[in-house]
């Protein structure tokens, strides 16, 4: 910790400091983490040709084994990174050295990470303002120390950066996965896992009648009212206000006992309102909800949904007529 305090007091009370003096500076501070300029182990400014008349002037090599393994780029402490020097100046620093790890110190620390042969570019593994005390970044610290008269542990380097990629990996799966739940992805599985729980316990015919007049998502704890906004705003907010109605009875339409009612998919399914303006016949002696006998008619024309759940006015229709009862309700409740 200590390593890492005095760093973030060495860079914040330069601030106003040239980049020549920040340069100082930072070669100080390296020499401190055990990267020796004598034994050629840190050097800086070192031309590197990329051509007859151009080179790449990297502010910090740091040096294992005669291997270029560390690349530095140096940047007065009011100054943030930007593509451009971290893609042209950064990465074509570690690119033209073959070097697997970069350092960015500016604003704040950045480090980098080239995954060998993935042919994209290098990773930023760790980002950390110069703030005091900081345990994550003084663990850094102490990762890209090189003990006196040791050769670098490169391979704790490593772990670490193979610890952050897993980490990236798992909240960037965390994050879709919270967005397609926000998104109401998930929404009809669960609702079909419901069904399933609620019918093993009340049976079959008592949940087809009441599972249609309810609305199942899934709200995340910690961001409840954000993803009801963007709930609202993924779907028209009418039909989330047509589905919470009271549940469908034929006198809201109308409809008198005896009415026959023909299936949308095929006409020859015919069926006839009860007495208790809830309930149809079907086959003269079956008596079901308009919901069960539409998943059983589904059933029989082979084209039953994977959530076996519908809202029955929207497949039938008074014999003769063209709307079905669901579009009938919404015209005369004005919702159409």
């Amino acid at each position: 910790m200590q390593k890492w305090n005095e760093i973030c007091f060495q860079i914040k009370n330069h601030k106003n400091s040239s980049e020549k003096e920040i340069q100082q500076k930072v070669e100080l501070i390296f020499e401190k983490l055990g990267w020796s300029e004598f034994k050629g182990e840190m050097i800086p400014k070192k031309p590197i040709p990329i051509g007859s008349a151009q080179s790449l002037i990297p502010d910090i090599i740091l040096k294992n084994n005669d291997k270029n393994i560390i690349v530095v780029e140096l940047k007065r402490n009011n100054i943030s990174s930007t593509p451009q020097i971290i893609d042209v100046q950064l990465f074509s620093y570690m690119f033209q050295l073959k070097s697997e790890f970069g350092i960015f110190i500016g604003e704040n620390l950045q480090f980098y990470y080239d995954v060998p042969d993935d042919n994209e570019k290098p990773i930023k593994i760790f980002e950390t303002n110069f703030i005091e005390n900081n345990e994550k970044a003084a663990e850094f610290i102490s990762l890209i120390s090189k003990p006196i008269d040791k050769p670098f542990d490169r391979d704790k380097l490593l772990e670490f950066c193979g610890k952050r990629i897993l980490e990236k990996e798992k909240e960037k799966i965390f994050e879709n996965l919270k967005g397609d739940i926000n998104k109401g992805t998930f929404n009809n599985e669960v609702k079909s896992l419901f069904v399933k729980l609620l019918k093993d316990k009340y049976g079959e015919e008592i949940i087809e009648r009441i599972i249609n007049n309810i609305e199942i998502r899934i709200l995340l704890d910690d961001s409840e009212e954000d993803d009801k906004t963007e709930y609202d705003e993924t779907r028209n907010t009418k039909k989330i206000a047509k589905e919470r109605r009271e549940q469908f009875n034929f006198n809201m339409v109308n409809i008198e006992p005896g009415t026959i009612l023909v299936f949308t998919k095929d006409e020859k399914e015919e069926c006839i309102v009860e007495k208790d303006k809830k309930n149809v016949l079907y086959n003269k002696t079956e008596e079901h909800s308009l919901n069960s006998l539409t998943k059983k008619l589904m059933k029989k024309l082979g084209q039953a949904n994977k959530s076996g759940s519908y809202r029955g006015p929207a497949f039938f229709k008074v014999k003769g007529e063209k709307e079905t009862l669901k579009e009938r309700r919404d015209r005369m409740e004005g919702n159409k």
